[in-house]
């Protein structure tokens, strides 16, 4: 089979964001090709090209070189431009529109509402380091060498130019600011 022990477990949770269990919807949602299961098509190849991009092997670094061209196709497609090696265990794209710098870190269980630009400031190749359990709002920028701490809610269309290490709070604006904290507003 594809994948290794870990990462068969991400694959098989990442899975279960986007498609039933059911057989009947799995079969649906790939006949009436729709967009839950065209990401979750690019996604798998992605995790793919992440098992092999390490390989040693002339078979693993060809492999490497199908799963990459194959999620790249999909990926403008989708219009989504993202590198093997930037996420963790369970991303979750509702839509399309998002370009993720190749030096960017995303941690565990982040969510992307699509039209997101995670990237470097065109100044320097820093790119965010984003914690675990970001959820990340429609139209929501985050650029430059930034920290994002875990469990951070982004508004939709806001500009993150500044780091925020304080863990479960809300932010937006232009330039974000902080809301609230876990829940409570300021």
């Amino acid at each position: 089979m594809f994948f290794t022990d870990k990462n068969s477990e991400k694959v098989s949770f990442e899975s279960s964001l986007y498609i039933s269990n059911n057989i009947k919807k799995k079969i649906l949602k790939s006949i009436t090709s729709e967009i839950s299961y065209s990401i979750w098509s690019f996604q798998k190849d992605l995790r793919k090209a992440e098992l092999y991009r390490n390989s040693d092997s002339i078979f693993g670094k060809l492999l490497y070189c199908f799963f990459r061209r194959r999620y790249n196709i999909k990926g403008r497609k989708l219009d989504i431009e993202v590198y093997d090696g930037c996420f963790d265990k369970g991303l979750k794209i509702f839509h399309g529109s998002i370009v993720v710098h190749p030096n960017a870190v995303i941690g565990k269980n982040c969510v992307f509402h699509g039209q997101n630009c995670i990237g470097n400031d065109g100044k320097s190749d820093a790119a965010p380091v984003i914690g675990d359990d970001v959820n990340i709002g429609v139209g929501a920028k985050i650029i430059g060498g930034v920290t994002i701490a875990n469990n951070i809610t982004i508004g939709a269309n806001s500009v993150v130019t500044k780091s925020f290490e304080e863990d479960g709070i809300t932010i937006a604006g232009i330039p974000a600011r902080k809301l609230c904290s876990k829940g409570k507003l300021r």
